[in-house]
Order: C-alpha cells, then sequence, then structure tokens
C-alpha cells in the first residue's frame, strides 16, 4: 500500500502572517510526529517481547526434541541389543557367553557414547561386561563380574514384556554404593533377554553418558538468549544456575539444589502445566517437558518406560524486552518532524521487504520448489492433521502413493531437464484430477502422495484409476518432443488405532505390488 502526494499549489490568500501559519502547520505535525513515535515505541516494545518469548518457546521446544530424539535412539540401541542376546541364547548352545560378550564389545567398539554395557542373567549376576574409557572398550574379566541382583535397573527391568526398555533416572554413577570421583552422570536403559521356549534370562543394561546431553545444553547456551537449566521430576537442578546448585539429591552441602527453592510459582506452573512461560525476577522462565522415549516413532513393539521425566528451561533477563534507546534515537526524533512523510514512506517500503521475505519462507519452509506442492515435511504435518480429524469424527480416510514407472530411463534418455519437465506437468495433473480437500504432496524424487479425507478404500480406488487414466493421457512437451508416461499407484484405508506411518508403509507396499504386476495400474492395501 502507498500513499499519494500532498496536493499542493494553492493560492496565497488574506489571512494569518507567514509566522502565525508556520506555528498552525508546525505544531500538529509535531504532535503527531510525538505521537507516533510514541505508539512506535510502544509497538516496539510489544513486538520485542513477543518475538523474544516465541524465540525462546522454539530453542527450548528444538532441545527437547534434540534430547527425546537421542534418548529414543538409545532405547532402541538397549532394545535391539536385548533381542540379539535373547537369539544368541536360543541358537549358540554352549557358545552364547563367549558370542554375547563379543557381540557387547563390538556394540560398545562402534558406539562410544556409552560408560558400560551388562547382561546380567536370570539371577541378576553379570555375565557379560564392557567399559568404556576413553582409549577404547575394556571387556571386563570373570574374577571381576558381580551379583547385580539388587540394582533397580535389574529388579524393574527383568519382568517387563519383550521389546520393552526401562529408563533410569539421569544420576551421578555409585559403584557398590560409593559415587565416582569426580561425580559422573550415567542415565540407564534395561530391556529384558528371553532364552530358549521364552523363558525369562535376565537384563541388558547400557550406561549413557549423561554429560553428553548435558555438555550439548551448555553449548546451546552459548547462543545468545539466555543459559539453558534441567531439572529433574522432584525439582533438583542437573544443570543449574551454578555448579555448586547441582545433583544436591546426592551431593551433601547443596541447599540451593532445587527450582521450587528459586523460584516457587515457576515450579508450580512446570508441573501443573508442563510447557508455558511465566514472569520470575522481572525476567521470563520458559519451560518444556523432556519424556523419554518420544523422540520419534519406535515402531510397535519397542515400549519405553521412563522413570521420570525432566524439566527443561531457559532463563530470558528483563533487559533483554527492552528497545535500546541512545543519542541516536533522540536525533532521528528531530530529524522526524521535518521528514515524516519520507520516513513513512521507507517504513512501509521496509515492512513490505521483511513481509515478502517471511512470506518466501514460509513457502520455502512448505512448498516443493519444483511441483509447487507440498514439501514432505508440510505434507506429513497436514496429513497427521487429517489424520486425527477423522478418527476423532469417525470419518474415513484414504492414502494414494505414486510415482512414475521407469522414471530413471527418462532421465537417462532425455535428461535432468526432461525429468522435471514430467514431474512438474504429472503435478499439474495430479492437482487437476484431485479434489480441493484432498492433501497432495511429492515426498521425494519421483514419489508422490495424497491424503484423501471422507474417503473409503473403494472411492479410494476410484480416484487412483481416475488419476492413472488422466496421467496415461498426458503429453508433457519438452526440448520440442513430447513424452509420455504412465504412473503406478497404492491406495490404503487408514485402520483403527493406525498412525500415519504405517499408513504410508500399507500404500508404499500395495505401491510395489503394483509395481511388479506391470507397472501402470493401481494396487490396493487390504483393510
Amino acid at each position: 500500500m502507498t500513499s499519494g502526494p500532498i496536493p499542493s499549489g494553492s493560492r496565497p490568500c488574506a489571512g494569518p502572517g507567514l509566522p502565525v501559519r508556520f506555528a498552525v502547520l508546525f505544531l500538529p505535525l509535531c504532535l503527531l510526529v510525538l505521537g507516533g513515535l510514541y505508539a512506535y515505541r510502544s509497538l516496539e516494545a510489544a513486538g520485542r517481547a513477543e518475538t523474544v518469548k516465541a524465540r525462546q518457546m522454539g530453542r527450548v521446544s528444538q532441545e527437547v526434541q534434540v534430547l527425546e530424539t537421542a534418548l529414543a535412539a538409545s532405547a532402541a540401541d538397549a532394545a535391539f541389543l536385548a533381542d540379539m542376546t535373547s537369539t544368541l541364547l536360543r541358537e549358540a548352545g554352549e557358545r552364547a557367553p563367549e558370542d554375547i560378550a563379543g557381540v557387547l564389545w563390538s556394540f560398545a567398539f562402534v558406539n562410544r557414547g556409552y560408560a558400560r554395557i551388562q547382561y546380567l542373567d536370570a539371577s541378576g549376576v553379570e555375565t557379560a561386561r564392557v567399559n568404556l574409557h576413553p582409549q577404547g572398550p575394556e571387556m571386563v574379566p570373570g574374577p571381576r563380574l558381580a551379583d547385580r541382583s539388587d540394582l533397580p535397573d535389574f529388579l524393574e527391568a527383568r519382568g517387563l514384556p519383550g521389546g520393552s526398555v526401562r529408563v533410569s533416572r539421569l544420576e551421578l554413577n555409585a559403584e557398590d554404593g560409593r559415587l565416582d570421583a569426580p561425580p559422573t552422570p550415567v542415565l540407564r536403559f534395561s530391556s529384558p533377554v528371553f532364552g530358549p521356549e521364552g523363558v525369562r534370562a535376565g537384563v541388558v543394561v547400557l550406561a549413557l553418558k549423561g554429560d553428553l546431553p548435558l555438555e550439548r545444553l551448555r553449548l546451546a547456551s552459548a547462543v545468545p538468549g539466555g543459559p539453558f537449566l534441567m531439572a529433574n521430576a522432584q525439582g533438583y537442578w542437573l544443570l543449574g544456575p551454578s555448579p555448586d546448585s547441582e545433583w544436591a539429591f546426592q551431593l551433601d552441602g547443596r541447599p540451593e539444589g532445587t527450582l521450587k527453592q528459586l523460584w516457587p510459582d515457576a515450579w508450580e506452573a512446570a508441573r501443573r502445566d508442563g510447557q508455558g512461560q511465566i514472569p520470575v525476577d522481572g525476567g521470563l522462565l520458559t519451560f518444556d517437558t523432556v519424556t523419554p522415549g518420544q523422540g520419534y516413532t519406535l515402531g510397535a513393539d519397542l515400549r519405553v518406560l521412563p522413570a521420570e521425566e525432566w524439566l527443561l528451561a531457559v532463563h530470558t533477563a528483563e533487559d533483554s524486552f527492552n528497545p535500546p534507546t541512545g543519542p541516536l534515537f533522540w536525533f532521528f526524533t528531530a530529524g522526524l518532524a521535518a521528514l515524516l512523510a519520507v520516513v513513512s514512506w521507507f517504513w512501509a517500503q521496509a515492512r513490505l521487504r521483511r513481509d515478502q521475505a517471511e512470506a518466501r519462507l514460509r513457502e520455502m519452509a512448505t512448498i516443493d520448489g519444483l511441483t509447487h506442492l507440498f514439501n514432505r515435511r508440510h505434507f506429513l504435518e497436514t496429513g497427521q492433521a487429517e489424520l486425527e480429524r477423522a478418527r476423532r469424527y469417525g470419518r474415513a480416510l484414504s492414502l494414494v502413493m505414486f510415482d512414475v514407472d521407469h522414471f530413471k530411463k527418462v532421465n537417462d534418455t532425455h535428461g535432468h531437464d526432461a525429468g522435471d519437465a514430467v514431474l512438474r506437468a504429472l503435478a499439474d495433473t495430479a492437482r487437476a484430477a484431485l479434489r480441493q480437500a484432498d492433501v497432495l504432496g511429492r515426498l521425494g524424487g519421483e514419489e508422490f502422495a495424497a491424503i484423501l479425507p471422507e474417503t473409503d478404500l473403494k472411492a479410494g480406488m476410484e480416484t487412483a484409476e481416475r488419476l492413472r487414466r488422466a496421467v496415461e493421457k498426458l503429453e508433457a512437451p519438452h526440448g520440442g518432443r513430447v513424452l509420455r508416461l504412465t504412473v503406478s499407484l497404492g491406495v490404503a484405508q487408514i485402520r483403527e488405532g493406525e498412525d500415519l506411518d504405517g499408513l504410508l508403509k500399507r500404500a508404499d507396499q500395495a505401491l510395489y505390488e503394483a509395481k511388479n504386476s506391470g507397472r501402470n495400474r493401481s494396487g490396493f492395501a487390504g483393510s
């Protein structure tokens, strides 16, 4: 939106003299400038406050996701080793103890983020143990293996179903009741082992070096915005305002070791809400909850049972919300009294450029640059929302996955420009063949998918066939020639309790079967 010129050119007439006219024009202009500056400063302060809040919430949420993803990976490691150990017990016979020790050592050699890896037999006695040192893994000899039957990791994990992983508290490591010197934080992942005939045969325990996630948070604290803090379920600092406030539940002489002691209102809000922001000491505390096992889709066969959750927070000082001021500000204030129109013009231009840049960034984050369809991430986010809506209201929902037949041959024969032209033409055809309510996206390469709300399997197959026939008739011009193509499609309808990942896998399997059946056809996954 632009401003037009101020009309001018009126002839002089009788009336007040030049000084009075100047005063009549200048004084209201000064008041307008001062009012505009006051409003601008107020809006700037409010906008800065909202920007700081959003940035801090984003920082905390991002680190929560990073931590949960790393912890989920360790849980998967524990379940994997437990499954390998179970397999060796069933198949290796008398060589099983030696083979299990070899597997644990090999795993430790590749994965240096763990402090130790243990296999405790059904009675809780260590059968194999690998300690990890800076110079590499150490296989603990037999005389040093001990009875660990009193450990909570063994007692609580030995009765779990297969594929379960218990995650301990994050605490300082203690051997035989004595803390390490210097204190070393660890996080243990325990998963049950089963021998022949499904008999319970003990537990695999992975001790993750707890200083790895804490050190990442310390490094992330170097970014402007305040240091990260982390407390356990009882409010004790694991990463505190000062090193002397940390691990007070295990180290003596640290009375100021809890979040509740420092910020009682924030502690109550965190326990009640789990995520949010609350004013403290004139500043702001932004917090979120870390739940082990929530990092990414682990699969239906793996259950993670955390002993506790942690609170991740960042404290923002009060001065971070105040816009900077100084002599230069007052210098520009005086200049604005004479240059209000020019400043308003440039200000509007700057705001427009900013909004355009933000719109471009939003488009880059959600739209595939080649086909102008939803990219994979935005398709999955939108598809998840549609799936939850269908589940909430008990409506049908289907998914069609399709890709170009012999697409590599198009690239090899006509070049990658031709391949891009084919993908663009396919995207336009699919967009025209589907409904406005359908969610269409490019998953990657020549692979596409569409979420079909309010659509059962039969209607989904009809839609897939309509799309297949439209593509079969498609002529994609490129370089003076016309390219023809076909697609294979897979259709699946959402099942009760199924997530989007499972729906995609079944549609992909149906697509695979369609290709194996001769291509240029639609396949469906049974409901």
